[in-house]
């Protein structure tokens, strides 16, 4: 391998890393490394209970 290849080697690596409410509600994932940065905001929905037949609809 070159020097140069040897220097940039192991640095695309992604890093992910993951933050969670108390409540376990919401969560924040970061993924990132030198050249970008994605960052996703998930939040978490209650399903209705129909009070009819007792089935699960989901959000």
């Amino acid at each position: 391998m070159s020097k140069k290849h040897k220097k940039t080697l192991g640095q695309d690596k992604l890093k992910v890393r993951v933050r969670q409410s108390d409540d376990g509600s919401k969560k924040k994932i970061r993924i990132y490394n030198d050249c970008f940065e994605v960052k996703v905001r998930v939040k978490d929905q209650e399903c209705e209970i129909c009070k009819d037949d007792k089935s699960v609809f989901s959000c």
